[in-house]
């Protein structure tokens, strides 16, 4: 069931906001983002975006009520990512 660009129990990749980075699983009333930015889920731009993504469509759903956010594999969020070390800075 789609609820407002959040799949229920499907879990919405949000391309638009990160690639594969960021999901949101939805069991009313209960949002699940999970981080997936192998191979230490690195604090992106991509990520960045993808939660803010994620935010702002749960905060639009009155269903939701609570959000729980995630780190897929062993990590949470090591940190920075180095591969964006010495590139312009991107607003998420």
């Amino acid at each position: 069931m789609l609820l407002n660009g959040v799949n229920e129990n499907k879990g919405e990749t949000m391309k638009e906001a990160g690639g594969d980075a960021v999901t949101v699983d939805v069991a009313s009333p209960i949002a699940i983002i999970t981080i997936n930015n192998p191979p230490v889920n690195a604090l992106s731009q991509a990520v960045r975006h993808g939660l803010d993504q994620a935010m702002q469509k749960i905060a639009a759903d009155d269903a939701i009520t609570a959000a729980v956010i995630i780190g897929q594999g062993r990590v949470f969020i090591a940190g920075a990512d180095i591969r964006e070390f010495g590139k312009p800075a991107v607003a998420p």
